[in-house]
């Protein structure tokens, strides 16, 4: 292997490298992270939605004060929206000695949601942690490239998530897609550090496993889509238990057997333990005008059933109040996130998409960047999968086959459930694909600038 090969930080690259580079690119990242969401915070019109997260932001004080029977936890807006965006905007309006909205304010908004409930300076408020939100993202697909694939795929990955025109829409909206999305990646990074070292049998990798789970949890409190934190997590369990049994290393059978009911066990206590609408028992006389209870006689596995069902509804009214955006079967489903995901919403994308225009849904000036974009998420694809094959025949863990794992199941999910054409959608697929992309870019580049040929089958074994 030549000197420059070795430099040029080839798809060989398996743990995270602990020198002061690692260090300096996440500062890079979350410097240029910060530059590209800061703009437009107080600029940004707001959305509809903004102002019914802002509005219901009081459940922080419910919270905070113990209150954790109130009626308020079975009002129809403890379950039509996720916590935890709500106490962190709570939370915001506190430290900034915004005034407080409470529960009449926040059912006003239904009857009229572009109603000016709140105050814009509270909205601003709401979002600057969403920004925050949007950098710590950045810095947990740079720790997850890093982890996987090496610094330079790392870093470029988490500075294409920080110029991604929809990736930098979302950082700058009080809701709850940004806030998800980062613990997600959050969730990933700490659950990939810990599968490494268990698949090393490395101490303290239970601690990760750990932290990735509670992280797994939060992502789910944030956003229901946040459970594909957990689900990637299982699987990279599964794959380790699977490598191990092949082996016939059965204490690392049994700790991968372990581990997934860590990740279960502490997800499931952190949402139960934030979301007081599960268990909560109110007494006493219900408040004026409530708004649509859930029952305060039902278990915790009816309630949950009942935001469920809740969400579905919610999808299927809006495909019936918007028929232009509906996607309704897997034909349209998969065409719209192919020429979508990877064209207007993508890094290519145009930089002034409006969510609240209805576009075109195929527009070859917006979605053009598809066709230079997809064949080079595919491309990394598939040096993923040459590279996590690689890695599992030198007994190494497939960290390449992991995070192609999580790409895959992002892909997926978001293809599956999809139910209109709306760029919040679509966040999900973004960071995957940055990963993909930006392995095909830097392995790619390394090739050429080392001049030896890019073919995964004749590159040094070494």
């Amino acid at each position: 292997m030549t000197t420059a090969t070795a430099n040029a930080e080839t798809p060989q690259t398996g743990e995270m490298d602990s020198s002061r580079r690692t260090w300096l690119g996440a500062a890079i990242v979350a410097i240029v992270s910060a530059v590209s969401f800061t703009p437009g915070v107080t600029r940004t019109p707001t959305f509809p939605d903004e102002t019914a997260y802002v509005a219901q932001s009081y459940y922080f004080d419910l919270l905070m004060n113990g209150r954790r029977d109130d009626w308020a936890w079975l009002e129809y807006h403890a379950y039509d929206l996720p916590p935890l965006p709500k106490y962190v905007f709570g939370a915001a309006l506190r430290l900034a000695a915004r005034p407080m909205p409470d529960r009449l304010t926040a059912g006003a908004w239904f009857r009229d949601i572009e109603s000016p409930l709140v105050a814009e300076p509270s909205i601003q408020t709401a979002r600057w942690p969403v920004v925050a939100f949007g950098i710590a993202g950045c810095l947990g697909l740079y720790a997850l490239g890093t982890i996987g694939a090496g610094r330079s795929v790392g870093l470029t990955a988490a500075l294409l998530l920080a110029i991604n025109p929809l990736y930098r829409l979302h950082a700058h909206r009080a809701m709850s897609d940004v806030p998800a999305e980062s613990l997600i990646l959050l969730a990933l990074a700490a659950g990939l550090l810990g599968w490494t070292r268990l698949s090393a049998r490395q101490r303290r990798a239970m601690i990760w496993i750990s932290l990735a789970g509670v992280l797994a949890g939060l992502a789910a409190l944030a956003k229901l889509n946040g459970v594909l934190a957990a689900m990637v997590l299982m699987a990279w369990c599964a794959m380790g238990l699977a490598r191990s049994v092949r082996l016939g290393l059965w204490r690392s059978a049994l700790a991968f057997i372990a581990a997934v009911g860590m990740v279960g066990v502490a997800s499931v206590a952190v949402f139960i333990a934030l979301n007081p609408y599960v268990l909560a028992r109110p007494s006493g006389v219900k408040p004026v005008a409530f708004l649509a209870p859930a029952s305060p006689d039902a278990g915790p596995i009816e309630r949950l059933e009942v935001m469920i069902r809740h969400r579905i509804e919610v999808s299927d009214q809006a495909r019936e109040r918007f028929p232009h955006n509906a996607l309704t079967g897997p034909g349209p489903k998969l065409a719209a996130v192919l020429v979508q995901g990877f064209g207007r919403f993508g890094p290519l994308g145009p930089p002034d998409h409006d969510s609240r225009v209805a576009y075109e849904r195929f527009d070859w000036q917006r979605d053009w960047g598809a066709i230079l974009w997809l064949p080079l998420v595919l491309a990394g694809a598939a040096l993923f999968g040459w590279r996590g094959r690689r890695q599992a025949e030198a007994g190494r863990p497939p960290t390449a086959l992991a995070l192609l794992v999580m790409t895959i199941l992002a892909g997926v999910v978001v293809t599956a459930f999809i139910p209109l054409a709306w760029d919040r959608y679509y966040l999900s697929l973004q960071p995957s694909a940055a990963l993909l992309g930006a392995a095909a870019l830097v392995w790619t580049s390394a090739a050429a600038r080392a001049r030896w040929t890019p073919l995964p089958w004749r590159a040094n074994r070494g």
